[in-house]
């Protein structure tokens, strides 16, 4: 949960800065922003261990 939860502060402002110009909600776009979810909370993880 605390890897979920720090990784919304790095994938909110991408979503925040898609929605501020307006950018096509894609399979892509979901695909990338899901990715980049995924590898904050890995990286979170990964550095708690470290």
């Amino acid at each position: 949960l605390d890897s979920l939860s720090s990784s919304i502060h790095f994938t909110g402002p991408a979503v925040y800065g898609l929605v501020l110009v307006g950018a096509p909600w894609t399979a892509a776009t979901w695909l990338v922003l899901v990715a980049f979810l995924l590898w904050g909370m890995a990286s979170h993880a990964f550095g708690a261990v470290q």
